[in-house]
């Protein structure tokens, strides 16, 4: 039995790459991060289908380990439990419809932490997190999707964007069908695009 604990959270960096702080932990290992990574991606949120001018956005993007099979399982309940690690990075304005963050793929070292194989750390998930005012949404994509270097919407209904705004971000839905036309008359999008990007970091 593996237990696979990923979240999604929100933060990056065109202009520096840097990350700034770990959100969110589950695990009582500490990777070490990675200090020359080789394999980078650029991610873009296109924000231009909502009805407002978003004032700021964050990123933040969740990592864990690929198999749990390389970690001993837990003495009482016998499962493997994958760790995840939420890592915040800082986002670059593009344009009043566009934010850009450049990210590592390989954030952190692989190693054998159990002398059960070496544990290989990929992306779970990415998130943005758009703001407008007191209102905040959420819009992402999963890893394997920024791995490959594709795009992913996520959809609101006019309900959702209009309602009184919440302690926690509004999330998007993948599915268009989902979102019910009863909560509005239009659904928006967000689109989340991941392309490749070089190591040097004066070319984002």
């Amino acid at each position: 039995m593996i237990e696979l604990k990923i979240r999604r959270a929100a933060i990056l960096s065109v202009a520096t790459g840097a990350a700034l702080f770990v959100s969110g932990c589950n695990t009582d290992r500490q990777p070490r991060v990675n200090p020359a990574p080789k394999v980078w991606a650029v991610l873009a949120a296109d924000t231009h289908d909502l009805p407002f001018i978003v004032d700021a956005a964050t990123l933040s993007v969740t990592y864990t380990i690929e198999s749990a099979e390389c970690l001993k399982p837990k003495p009482v309940s016998g499962a493997i439990a994958a760790p995840f690690i939420t890592v915040s990075f800082d986002v670059q304005k593009a344009s009043n419809q566009r934010f850009e963050a450049r990210i590592p793929i390989d954030h952190f070292l692989d190693e054998d932490y159990d002398g059960r194989g070496v544990c290989r750390w990929g992306i779970a998930s990415a998130d943005f997190t758009l703001k407008h005012g007191e209102r905040a949404i959420s819009a992402g994509m999963a890893g394997n999707a920024v791995v490959q270097h594709q795009a992913a919407s996520d959809y609101f209904s006019t309900w959702s964007l209009e309602s009184a705004p919440t302690d926690k971000p509004q999330a998007g839905l993948s599915d268009p069908a989902a979102v019910h036309v009863a909560q509005g008359k239009k659904i928006y999008s967000v689109t989340i695009t991941a392309k490749e990007a070089m190591h040097d970091r004066a070319n984002p």
